[in-house]
């Protein structure tokens, strides 16, 4: 979507009410999901390996409710950029509290699984330097626009181009992990080509991961925490933060691989778990 387009959808739903963008987003949503039966043929593939006790117009049903669950994403950041507030519950708190006791900083492990963008405003309007690294889609204005949104709450957002982004990024994150700050890092999806990257087993099938997030957290011996958010109502949000967990650096090669390998098994593991809970949540459309 054009910028300037996002920009009058911004201002027509400050006029008339919020209802706008959200009806857009459901239109938009409907669309892809008549138009695009290749997208909804992977989707439907997907769920079938999830649920295999469904049937066919189960899995079907769900898959539409997952592309208008999608488009809720967009209906609330539209709500943000009219500077309406919102409130999230955050389960595992305790723990996340406990290690910043300590000064020190850690991995948020994000998925395409729910509205990240949620969570990363919410920690860093806590106070915790956060540095959240994304994919870039190429000549898509809007993510300027998102940028500069989520830089207002205190988000340091760095993009990875399809060639792969700058080895300076991964040294800025280290300082700032080092500095007791945060860094989020998509665990699921590979950012670039370059991308280094693990095979390991999701819902029976294999999957290239990206090991970019367990092997900084080896390098520096910060923790990592997986995150997810789930939607409850407009602008109402859960965020569910797992237990901090260290990845070892043992000598070896083959030991620091198998290390790195358990870290991205456990990591999907609970991702597993999460989209059985609430599938409509997973924003995988490729899949």
């Amino acid at each position: 979507m054009k910028g300037l387009f996002y920009e009058f959808l911004v201002r027509v739903s400050r006029w008339i009410g919020p209802w706008f963008a959200a009806l857009f987003a459901w239109i938009v949503s409907s669309g892809f999901f008549l138009f695009r039966p290749g997208m909804v043929a992977a989707n439907v593939s997907f769920f079938r390996s999830v649920f295999p006790q469904k049937g066919w117009p189960n899995i079907v049903g769900l898959v539409w409710r997952q592309f208008h669950h999608f488009a809720t994403v967009f209906a609330d950041r539209v709500r943000l950029a009219q500077n309406q507030s919102f409130s999230c519950e955050v389960e595992g708190m305790e723990g996340f509290e406990k290690h910043r006791s300590s000064g020190r900083g850690g991995i948020f492990l994000m998925s395409h699984f729910g509205n990240w963008e949620i969570a990363a405003r919410l920690f860093a309007r806590k106070g915790f330097p956060l540095v959240l690294h994304l994919g870039q889609k190429q000549k898509e204005q809007i993510e300027g626009k998102q940028k500069h949104d989520m830089a207002r709450d205190g988000v340091q957002v760095v993009s990875a181009t399809a060639a792969g982004g700058s080895p300076f990024d991964l040294l800025e994150s280290v300082r700032v992990l080092r500095e007791g700050g945060f860094v989020s890092i998509a665990g699921d999806r590979m950012q670039s080509e370059g991308q280094r990257r693990v095979e390991a087993s999701f819902f029976g099938s294999r999957l290239n991961v990206p090991v970019t997030p367990h092997l900084l957290a080896m390098k520096t011996g910060a923790p990592i925490f997986t995150l997810f958010t789930v939607r409850l109502a407009p602008l109402r949000y859960r965020i569910r933060l797992g237990e901090p967990y260290f990845v070892p650096q043992p000598g070896g090669h083959h030991a620091r691989e198998e290390a790195l390998r358990q870290s991205v098994t456990r990591y999907l593991g609970e991702l597993e778990e999460m989209v059985k809970k609430h599938p409509e949540h997973w924003y995988r459309f490729d899949a």
